[in-house]
């Protein structure tokens, strides 16, 4: 699938790449096409990790990362992906948090609301959640553009 982003990308001639931040291909096609990138942050804050849900101690949380790399599946794909592209997926991105640290991030959360960065992503991310754009939830009002429902099709009575 890179590939075709990839080609696809600089058919487009495109100088910027605006990603979800739980997806690769953005973040490794900026940085491969030396585009700059923008994460839309559609979690809470900066240090909420999908990676990390459900995981409480620090023990949990830094076994979390371990066991990614364990997987025989991700090892061949990771390892062939930096044979490929010369691009180590565990030395730059957190699982499922893609932040380019050469990237913008922005948050449709509320900072106050963002937690302490886990240590054990502090030597990779360290920095980056301060650096963080945040824009709040978009809440908009009639008159602002809100988009309630489709306008085909019944309307929600509950917005």
């Amino acid at each position: 699938m890179l590939p075709k982003v990839l080609d696809g990308l600089q058919q487009f001639g495109a100088d910027l790449v605006i990603y979800d931040q739980t997806q690769a291909h953005g973040p490794i096609a900026a940085y491969l096409l030396d585009i700059p990138c923008v994460a839309m942050i559609t979690l809470p804050g900066f240090n909420v990790y999908p990676i990390l849900m459900g995981r409480h101690t620090e023990k949990e949380k830094n076994s979390s990362i371990e066991e990614f790399k364990c997987s025989r599946f991700l090892q061949k794909y990771y390892k062939d992906f930096q044979e490929q592209y010369g691009f180590d997926l565990f030395d730059q991105f957190v699982p499922a948090s893609y932040f380019l640290r050469s990237g913008l991030q922005i948050c449709t959360g509320i900072e106050e609301f963002d937690l302490k960065m886990p240590p054990v992503f502090k030597d990779l991310y360290g920095g980056m959640d301060g650096e963080c754009k945040y824009v709040g939830p978009m809440f908009l009002t009639d008159e602002q553009g809100r988009v309630s429902s489709m306008s085909h099709g019944p309307k929600c009575e509950h917005q």
